[in-house]
């Protein structure tokens, strides 16, 4: 790409309602004075874009390739900005406000519960009554996540393998070893076979027909076949497998909770650019997209597919942990 093409593609991205504001805002001046002006900011745009490249101009709105990183801060300090509170009082929702899938009267509802919509922006309660009572030049902290959305989420790659495939295999063990709990307790009466119906076990326990064949098409004759060796209950290796699963399952929310990291962290990184490209200060912390908009600014903003968003007040520990920390847990 030539500097003229970089420039012009620069230029694009400035929202014509940013450029109209300077024009009209400013005193008459020739057209080639304001033509200049725009030009200054469409250069200002492409320091940003080169730093974003990791080209390293300047120190201001530095922002790292790094997924986990990438941050276009406000020009405030943290303090300034109001972020989510700790305790979830109750809080008046006016009928207005509610989402059209809740009761349309007002109600007495805690803010994390409440699901509002303000400007086609749906957000939690929190956040609604804080656009209302800040004001309006104040920045405040938004945490930004996609409505859930199954059909993405199921076929996400992830080591090779798709979530959905990710969550059948656990689902799969999880019933696998529920069978081995299930068999090391009612065993050692199985492995008498049919004999349990009629001449009972050694201890005199002794099964109805119907409770012994559920209990075999429960476990499968497969499957009973790998644990009952001629009237014998191999108990031993029910406690390895069961073990063995376990130590699988484990492995498998590991695998769950990071795939479903980095499904987020992509939707992040993704939405990022489509905040940014308005004029947006934001930022990516551990996979999380963050806004710091004023009211009149998130009154203004206007991103395609409103509706794929959920706006919350964000929680100014979980912006500022460190991904390091987490990954202790």
């Amino acid at each position: 790409m030539t500097n003229g093409e970089f420039f012009q593609d620069a230029l694009g991205l400035i929202d014509e309602v940013y450029i109209e504001e300077i024009i009209r805002h400013r005193p008459a001046r020739s057209v080639r004075r304001r033509v200049m002006r725009v030009a200054s900011l469409a250069a200002c745009l492409c320091l940003l874009i080169g730093t974003i490249a990791g080209v390293g101009i300047g120190r201001s709105h530095h922002i790292s390739t790094a997924l986990s990183s990438a941050e276009i801060l406000p020009p405030v300090d943290l303090d300034q900005i109001i972020w989510g509170a700790e305790d979830d009082p109750p809080y008046l929702i006016p009928s207005e406000a509610l989402s059209e899938s809740a009761d349309h009267s007002s109600v007495y509802l805690a803010d994390s519960m409440a699901l509002l919509t303000k400007n086609g922006w749906e957000m939690s309660g929190e956040l609604y009554r804080a656009l209302e009572d800040a004001n309006r030049d104040t920045y405040l902290a938004i945490h930004v996540s996609r409505n859930y959305d199954y059909t993405a989420m199921m076929s996400f790659a992830y080591l090779e393998k798709s979530y959905g495939e990710w969550l059948v295999e656990r689902d799969i063990m999880s019933t696998h070893k529920n069978k081995l709990t299930e068999l090391a307790k009612e065993g050692e009466w199985l492995k008498y076979g049919e004999a349990l119906c009629t001449t009972g076990a050694a201890d005199g326990e002794k099964w109805t027909r119907e409770l012994y064949e559920e209990r075999v098409n429960f476990y499968g004759a497969y499957f009973l076949s790998q644990y009952i060796n001629n009237g014998t209950l191999l108990s031993d290796k029910i406690e390895q497998d069961i073990s063995m699963a376990e130590a699988r399952l484990q492995e498998l929310e590991i695998i769950l909770t990071e795939a479903k990291k980095a499904y987020e962290a992509q939707n992040s990184h993704e939405d990022f650019w489509k905040f940014a490209k308005k004029g947006v200060c934001c930022a990516i912390r551990n996979g999380q997209l963050y806004l710091f908009v004023t009211p009149r600014q998130l009154t203004r903003l206007n991103v395609r597919g409103k509706s794929d968003f959920f706006l919350s007040l964000a929680d100014r520990s979980g912006y500022e942990i460190d991904e390091a920390d987490l990954s202790h847990d």
